[in-house]
């Protein structure tokens, strides 16, 4: 196996789909459990709220570049309040979270976010 900078990418769009929808789970879970030992580890010298803003900037940091490309109007939508409702919503979410991993073991946070498919 080469090393070369598109031999990754072609090596695993190869891949069947089945196994493919597998590693990107397994590296979302990588990447979750990740970022709840992080803020877990933040906690400590942080408020919950100035996490979640933290969270919330990087977020617009990785999405800039799309939005700069694309530019604002992929945002537009006729369902504003919708919209707006669901931003809240994953605030009050993201908050709560982020307080749990806080407050009580990881383990647990980890395994109730987890969970969450069983309850939607």
């Amino acid at each position: 196996m080469t090393t070369a900078p598109g031999a990754l990418g072609s090596w695993f769009d190869g891949l069947p789909g089945p196994l493919r929808g597998t590693c990107w789970m397994l590296m979302s879970a990588v990447s979750l459990t990740l970022m709840a030992a992080i803020i877990r580890h933040l906690s400590k010298d942080l408020h919950t709220f100035e996490i979640v803003l933290f969270r919330t900037a990087l977020g617009f940091v990785f999405m800039a570049p799309w939005l700069v490309s694309h530019g604002l109007t992929v945002l537009k939508t006729d369902k504003t309040g919708w919209y707006l409702m669901r931003a809240v919503m994953t605030a009050i979410s993201a908050t709560g979270y982020f307080y749990a991993l806080a407050t009580i073991p990881l383990a647990d946070a980890v395994a109730i976010m987890f969970s969450r498919p069983l309850y939607g």
